[in-house]
């Protein structure tokens, strides 16, 4: 789960940079989760922003930002 987290992250967060997307890093962490309990596979829980923060949640809302959040994600599992 942590070489498939370190990867979505990193292919996503490359994939925006690229795009030109200012984003803020917040890296990935480790902890438990109620969403991911009783799992019995790698599980990663992504979160790529919050609807709250204007900057983020104007850019959660367009099309094109979620698609390359999407590419991201699959290029990060593909990788792994």
């Amino acid at each position: 789960s942590k070489q498939l987290a370190h990867n979505i992250h990193t292919k996503t967060y490359t994939m925006l940079a690229s795009y030109g997307y200012e984003i803020h890093d917040r890296g990935v962490k480790q902890a438990l989760s109620q969403v991911l309990i009783g799992a019995y596979m790698p599980t990663v829980l992504i979160e790529i922003g919050f609807v709250t923060n204007p900057y983020e949640g104007v850019l959660l809302a367009q099309e094109n930002y979620q698609k390359i959040i999407a590419q991201g994600i699959q290029q990060g599992i593909l990788i792994s």
